[in-house]
């Protein structure tokens, strides 16, 4: 919740919520639906009672452990942390049921209390597989390495956050190049140093069984990360690369252009908050240009500006395969926005653009509104906090008459007065318009 910047008052209704669900599949042993819908925020009064409803429904909670067990057993993952204890009650865990394994801080395991580690103990007890570790969950010298290359039967591997030692690397990284059974990794938030990245960096890429990694949250530098490219374009299975929140910078950026035209096994590749430039943008545009395999680029949070946006527009002309274009927070003004608007116009294959925060202003949004009437494949235009008013608002709304395909235009965080709200209220397509978070 914290990374995703919301306010207080939105955290206890999203808690509040996810507490009643978990206490009514409970009670009434449904499936458990997460609220994933971000909530309409709470006014700063109201947060007391809120808060006291929810330590009611964590008193509920904590007094009916054998029901958490059941939804726990039903989610398939196995999470050892220092809440485990909690999380299983006294139910007896069938381990084979689970497919995704999560050691959720390593560390924060070690010093965990010793009740948890008993817990942990019991759960192995009759699962020959974890004898060697059974009796200690302190990790030392080869249990960790020996564990992980004994599960067979995991394909999902959580180490998210934790600052895994030097001595844990090389333990997994032996382990991934024994278990091929893996093939998600999640290394997240863990501060690498830069042996331990290009530790990691071999072993992920070398293994052919991994097509999913996530080293987002790692301040993982420009040289090092042309250091992983380098490894990823030789890698033919790699599918998703999620690197979130490092310091690729336009170096970085340069090199994943050049595997991108090199490796055609990616679908998905996360860049969001990279401080990447007009510079690297356009080595990626050049990239896609020639890749036919990628599917999504989340682009959010760097600085693309209106150069490297122009420079991607170009790319969409002829690239076919990118479905999914995130360029929120990059600096774009109207001459970034006409010129995606104009690659558009020829595109057939992008089906959702995000230009959160950038600033279109009624000029940006009236060329994108000229482009809807052509384009015929668009479903979704993000536009939230746009510096869009009325007048742009209006002219968005009445390109709809035009356009039948797009399901969903965003304008959350504009200014658009009222006398535009009632007329956009009459449209035949009002749905489609989405005024508010």
């Amino acid at each position: 919740l914290d990374q995703n910047k919301v306010s207080r008052g939105e955290k206890a209704v999203i808690i509040l919520e996810f507490l009643r669900g978990v206490n009514q599949s409970i009670s009434k042993k449904p499936s458990l639906k997460f609220p994933f819908d971000r909530p309409k925020a709470i006014r700063k009064e109201e947060i007391p009672p809120f808060l006291s409803e929810i330590a009611k429904e964590v008193q509920y909670l904590k007094a009916n452990q054998e029901g958490i067990a059941d939804i726990f057993l039903k989610s398939k993952v196995l999470c050892i942390t220092q809440s485990l204890d909690l999380c299983l009650g006294k139910k007896t865990l069938n381990i084979k049921q689970l497919d995704t394994l999560q050691l959720c801080g390593i560390s924060n395991l070690i010093q965990a209390p010793q009740e948890t580690k008993s817990r942990i103990d019991d759960i192995f007890t009759e699962i020959p597989a974890f004898k060697p570790i059974r009796r200690s969950l302190t990790w030392k010298r080869d249990e960790l390495s020996n564990f992980l290359t004994s599960i067979g039967h995991y394909t999902n591997l959580q180490l998210y956050g934790g600052s895994i030692q030097q001595s844990q690397v090389e333990q997994i990284s032996h382990a991934l190049t024994i278990n091929q059974s893996i093939t998600s990794v999640d290394l997240g938030c863990q501060e690498f140093n830069q042996h331990s990245l290009q530790h990691f960096g071999r072993t992920l890429l070398s293994n052919r069984g991994v097509t999913k990694v996530d080293l987002g949250y790692n301040h993982i530098t420009a040289s090092d990360g042309v250091t992983f490219c380098d490894r990823l374009a030789v890698n033919g299975v790699m599918r998703y690369v999620y690197l979130y929140e490092n310091q690729l910078g336009d170096s970085g950026a340069c090199a994943l252009g050049r595997v991108l035209k090199v490796n055609w096994s990616i679908v998905q590749l996360g860049l969001g908050k990279n401080d990447i430039g007009c510079k690297g943008a356009s080595a990626i545009a050049s990239g896609l240009k020639v890749n036919r395999s990628l599917v999504s680029v989340d682009f959010r949070e760097n600085r693309a500006w209106c150069r490297g946006a122009a420079a991607l527009g170009q790319a969409l002309q002829v690239n076919r395969s990118v479905r999914d274009l995130n360029l929120g927070r990059n600096g774009i003004r109207f001459s970034g926005v006409s010129a995606l608007a104009g690659a558009l116009e020829i595109n057939t294959s992008l089906f959702r653009l995000d230009l959160t925060g950038n600033t279109l202003t009624d000029s940006g949004a009236r060329r994108l509104a000229d482009t809807l009437k052509i384009n015929k494949v668009m479903k979704y235009l993000v536009l939230d906090n746009t510096e869009i008013r009325s007048t742009g608002a209006l002219f968005l709304c009445r390109s709809l008459e035009f356009n039948q395909s797009i399901q969903e235009i965003r304008l959350c965080h504009n200014h658009i007065f009222v006398s535009a709200k009632t007329e956009i209220s009459t449209c035949d397509r009002r749905k489609v318009m989405k005024l508010h978070a």
